[in-house]
């Protein structure tokens, strides 16, 4: 394998682990109830893509609170804070950094 592919194949590994690691917590939080109505496991596919296609290692919790709730509120028109889950958003995004900022000093 050369450098070329092997620099595609990292950024691959990188980017479908960001997309995990982000989709476990947005599952986890299930801020729209839906995973819990029975929706099917890929119900949040299109937020989780959205975040993932925002996010960088280099955003603090607050960022990435921040790029959370703009991506509900336009996939759902809903705010998340107004709906009551603030404090959720926050304890989510906390995890999420410090989850996302571990993997990426692993590479």
């Amino acid at each position: 394998m050369n450098r070329r592919q092997r620099s595609r194949y990292n950024l691959q590994i990188q980017t479908k682990s960001k997309y995990d690691i982000v989709k476990k917590y947005i599952d986890q939080y299930d801020f729209m109830n839906l995973l819990a109505l029975g929706a099917p496991d890929d119900e949040y596919s299109i937020e989780v893509d959205a975040i993932c296609e925002r996010l960088s290692d280099k955003f603090s919790a607050k960022e990435i609170a921040q790029i959370v709730l703009e991506v509900f509120e336009y996939e759902f028109s809903e705010n998340l804070i107004e709906s009551g889950y603030g404090n959720a958003l926050v304890e989510m995004s906390i995890k999420l950094h410090d989850e996302l900022c571990g993997f990426a000093y692993h590479l």
